[in-house]
């Protein structure tokens, strides 16, 4: 992280300007829309970063590089559909608050674009999305295949689990891998990536062959569109927000 890469003006406002007490409904919604924009800045940053200073291994080669590269970037891809999930559910839950006068004089100053990819994002998140061709469709596929919980995922991920260790054929399947090094630095447990990356990888990729090398490929075809998609959901959450501060400026 370097200082250069962040050099944007400061602006300020009177912190009451933007929520003016514990009863304004539009105001809280908007505070946590600015943590959602920024939690996705952050993993978008993180995952930039990530690729720009480690190069992808040579995956013929066993090692803890190749595990710990793997593993990574397919929490990258599993933290964002996360979010994404949260954020449909966030919505959801404020559906009455979208056709007030205050919050759609918010969104009539957006830019039409992004205020048609936030109808999509809300019929996502309602599920009733009818553009198989928009943002939000494409984003609710994501969160309904790949966001993953704990405590619903266990048999699924025991299922992943042998179908990735049965297939002698495939690379690393040979051995349930891991690192025990005394640190967490030096310490993986690269048999349960490889059983989340197989539970992604079925999930990901509706024709889903178990052809190691193809799916692969459909599975980061798939990283890379759904990095796109949300810097796009992200701009759209930046043009609300932005909106939302000029307007409580000209109260």
């Amino acid at each position: 992280m370097a200082e250069e890469d962040f050099m944007a003006a400061i602006k300020k406002v009177a912190p009451l300007r933007l929520v003016e007490s514990d009863k304004d409904d539009l105001g809280a919604f908007f505070l946590v829309l600015a943590v959602i924009y920024n939690d996705i800045k952050g993993l978008i940053y993180l995952i930039k970063y990530f690729n720009k200073f480690n190069n992808p291994p040579k995956e013929e080669i066993i090692s803890a590089y190749l595990g710990e590269y793997n593993g990574m970037t397919s929490q990258h891809f599993k933290i964002i559909a996360g979010v994404v999930n949260e954020f449909f559910i966030f919505l959801k839950a404020h559906e009455e608050l979208f056709h007030t006068p205050q919050f759609q004089l918010v969104l009539l100053k957006v830019p039409k674009p992004a205020r048609e990819d936030w109808h999509d994002l809300l019929d996502a998140a309602f599920e009733r999305t009818t553009n198989r061709n928009g943002l939000g469709n494409k984003l609710m596929l994501i969160r309904n295949n790949i966001a993953f919980h704990y405590d619903q995922s266990e048999k699924e991920l025991v299922r992943s689990y042998h179908d990735f260790f049965s297939d002698k054929t495939r690379f690393g399947a040979d051995h349930a891998y891991y690192s025990d090094g005394g640190t967490i630095q030096d310490t993986r447990f690269y048999y349960a990536d490889a059983a989340i990356q197989q539970y992604m990888l079925k999930t990901a990729n509706k024709e889903y062959k178990k052809d190691f090398i193809k799916d692969v490929v459909a599975y980061r075809a798939l990283q890379t569109e759904t990095y796109a998609l949300v810097r796009k959901m992200n701009m759209v959450l930046a043009n609300l927000l932005r909106q939302f501060v000029h307007i409580r400026l000209e109260r």
